[in-house]
């Protein structure tokens, strides 16, 4: 019971508390801004050669209006905008226009949860195996060498240090993975071993000329 009041219950309300500022803030952020963002695709559609007629004008208005959740007060905003949030319903991407907010994160989660599964595997693997061996040789002088390193490493921002093992392995040295994109051009999403295999590197060498 003791930890249950203690620290169970509080943590669930600062959580609660936290994501509810988040999404809050998200809610806001858009509309505090000087942007509309209607009139802003008004006029991304004209710099792309699109004629609008004034009297199809107003209904564009009000159809991206309703689209981007514009209607009402802000308090029936807020409403309408955590009821789409609990259908899912995300709307209409702004920058990609008109794919849907759902569709994009569709295409996107996949490469995530690989990229999340798979680092932390790995860290998880060579930080357990590497640390329980340095603190059974601590007195080894690569044992020592390693502590260096890794205080050397770990006050760096993760960004930072990410992108020096990308210019290592990918970019200036080794060139053991590409710089961008997860696979081959023109490679086909399944989930087969043949694109398993094209998306962890392993593809088959050209013959030299």
């Amino acid at each position: 019971m003791t930890f249950l009041k203690r620290y169970l219950i509080p943590r669930l309300i600062q959580y609660v508390l936290v994501i509810w500022l988040g999404i809050t803030i998200v809610f806001l952020i858009p509309r505090i801004t000087p942007n509309d963002p209607v009139m802003a695709m008004i006029g991304m559609m004209r710099a792309r050669g699109s004629t609008l007629e004034p009297g199809a004008m107003d209904g564009i208005i009000r159809d991206l209006t309703e689209m981007y959740g514009l209607q009402g007060s802000w308090l029936d905003q807020y409403w309408a905008f955590w009821g789409r949030l609990f259908r899912g319903d995300f709307g209409v991407s702004f920058f990609n226009f008109p794919t849907r907010v759902n569709q994009l994160i569709a295409t996107a989660l996949p490469w995530t949860l690989g990229l999340l599964l798979t680092t932390t595997l790995i860290s998880w693997i060579i930080g357990n195996i590497l640390g329980g061996l340095a603190g059974y040789y601590a007195r080894k002088g690569w044992s020592r060498t390693l502590d260096a390193i890794a205080m050397v490493i770990r006050p760096q921002p993760y960004y930072i240090f990410a992108f020096g093992l990308l210019l290592l392995f990918a970019g200036l040295v080794l060139h053991w993975f590409p710089v961008t994109g997860g696979a081959s051009m023109g490679a086909i999403p399944t989930f087969t071993w043949g694109f398993i295999k094209d998306v962890l590197g392993i593809r088959p060498c050209l013959p030299s000329r």
